[in-house]
């Protein structure tokens, strides 16, 4: 539905939330009890405005879904995702994110597109900070915006996970499981043990490209 917040919201214990038309956040709503699961749908076509965040807390069980199989997550430019948990998993929810998702907890943030789609825009930045993991996998992922490693942040690709575009940035990207095209480098890519990494179209590296270890196929 519509609305607006402006101080601050929790999402509780073991319930879920939906969501419709434009949400303005201009405070923060944050999941908390990280013994339950908590999760908030998205119903249709859905847009965060304003100037918040949402802090996902570093159980690992909080989720933000796709709810009718035909529903589209729209973050806007000042809003940031941050934390761990899942966001698209299991759904068919399209993410277009103009915004931050920022993974700066110790459990991984897992962006999963399932059966729908990752945009990250112009303005949108995907981070891994402060010791975090963000993973993202399967399905379409195209990209104009930016990845960015920060300090002991690490940013995984896996999944089989298409990267279409985009920068990488920071300290490099780790893919485990992809194919990336027309990407530029400017972080350094290590392909992980045992990973499987395809390379299409244009992909200028500005950094390097490591092979993780010897002792695996890779």
């Amino acid at each position: 539905r519509h609305g607006e917040e402006h101080g601050g919201r929790s999402s509780g214990r073991g319930r879920y939330t939906i969501g419709r038309g434009t949400l303005t956040n201009s405070g923060h709503v944050d999941f908390h009890r990280p013994n339950v699961r908590t999760s908030i749908y998205s119903n249709g076509s859905v847009t965060l405005g304003g100037t918040g965040s949402f802090t996902l807390d570093n159980s690992g069980n909080d989720y933000i879904y796709g709810y009718s199989g035909e529903d589209t997550l729209t973050i806007g430019a000042s809003q940031t995702i941050q934390g761990s948990g899942f966001l698209g998993v299991n759904s068919s929810l399209d993410i277009v994110n103009n915004g931050t998702i920022s993974a700066n907890s110790s459990t991984p943030l897992q962006i999963v597109a399932g059966g729908g789609t990752l945009t990250n825009g112009a303005t949108g930045v995907l981070r891994a900070a402060d010791g975090g993991v963000l993973q993202i996998g399967s399905g379409t992922f195209t990209s104009t915006g930016t990845l960015q490693q920060i300090g002991s942040g690490q940013i995984q690709l896996i999944n089989n996970v298409s990267v279409l575009g985009g920068t990488l940035t920071g300290s490099a990207i780790h893919s485990v499981y992809s194919t990336l095209t027309n990407v530029t480098d400017n972080a350094g890519l290590i392909l992980d043990d045992g990973s499987t990494t395809i390379l299409v179209g244009t992909v200028t590296n500005n950094s390097h490209i490591a092979f993780a270890s010897p002792n695996f196929g890779t």
